[in-house]
């Protein structure tokens, strides 16, 4: 049994195609939400809003190989293209573990706290001092990390899925 459009009977009716567009960077879903895997806000995208005016033809994900994820991208092909060739070459999951990310926000912030120091001309304050202290510890536990294969730098591969 068919079902009917009772308002359409009768009429003539054109066929209509709803096509997305390509949408790289999420402004055609309301922007995106998660920078670098989820590292940073959309507060750190910065003034350029990119956006494509090609019609979306595939449906992709990034995924690494070691099982992260990536949310569903509608991409045109050219697109697609770019950001495998540009945009795939780290997993941010692989690249900041937990510790590895409360090693990175500890570096922002003192770095932070520090060019307010500096902009207050105490710099090589004890405070001064002590954040930079701070920062170059931080430093080098993220060398450690990434010497023994905590921090995994490893490509991603961007996948067409239905």
């Amino acid at each position: 049994m068919a079902l009917v459009n009772t308002a359409l009977a009768g009429k003539a009716v054109s066929p209509s195609v709803i096509s997305r567009r390509c949408n790289p960077y999420g402004h055609e879903s309301g922007g995106p939400k998660r920078l670098l895997g989820g590292l940073y806000g959309p507060e750190y995208e910065g003034e350029r809003k990119w956006t494509c005016e090609n019609p979306a033809t595939l449906r992709t994900r990034m995924e690494c190989p070691y099982g992260h994820r990536g949310q569903v991208m509608e991409l045109c092909e050219d697109h697609a293209r770019e950001i495998q060739r540009r945009q795939a070459g780290l997993c941010p999951p692989c690249a900041y573990p937990p510790e590895a990310r409360m090693w990175t926000e500890v570096i922002e912030r003192s770095q932070q706290d520090l060019a307010v120091l500096n902009a207050r001309g105490q710099f090589n304050s004890a405070q001064g001092r002590a954040l930079r202290a701070g920062i170059e510890s931080a430093g080098a536990r993220m060398t450690e990390l990434s010497q023994t294969g905590v921090i995994r730098k490893v490509p991603l591969k961007l996948t067409e899925i239905s």
